[in-house]
């Protein structure tokens, strides 16, 4: 039986009309739109995500990521975690790679942990190293 545009207007209306459309809708535990963190966090630095970390080890409370890029299926979002969007997290040079300076071998990791890519990196006896998606490769 074919149907006309305006009787299928009309079952349309009549369908976003009934209240339990919606109710179904949004309390379906299979519906992926409702996979959404309980919390978001914004790190800046190192010592943010470090803090993030310990307040989900003490609250129980799981890790999701999104690092860059996108997903339209939110592969980076998960329901109920703490989300770390790394939108914000700061870039150590323009083009993504970093010379270290060999001078900071001796030293300690800083409190915010922003020498540590580089003392790691001189450490395996690498002069530079490149962020890559929110991370650091040496």
């Amino acid at each position: 039986m074919d149907q006309t545009y305006d009787q299928f207007m009309q079952d349309m209306l009549g369908l976003l009309a009934d209240p339990s459309y919606f109710e179904s809708w949004t309390s379906d535990p299979t519906n992926p739109s409702l996979d959404l963190p309980s919390k978001v966090l914004f790190p800046v630095v190192a010592s943010d995500v470090v803090a993030a970390v310990n307040f989900a080890m003490e609250h129980g409370l799981e890790i999701s990521v999104k690092n860059s890029g996108h997903s339209y299926q939110g592969a980076s979002s998960k329901k109920d975690t703490l989300l770390l969007n790394m939108n914000r997290y700061i870039h150590y040079a323009p083009t993504g790679i970093t010379d270290c300076d060999p001078s900071i071998l001796d030293t300690t990791v800083a409190e915010d942990l922003s020498n540590q890519p580089c003392l790691l990196s001189l450490a395996k006896n690498k002069s530079s190293m490149i962020r890559v998606g929110g991370g650091e490769n040496f």
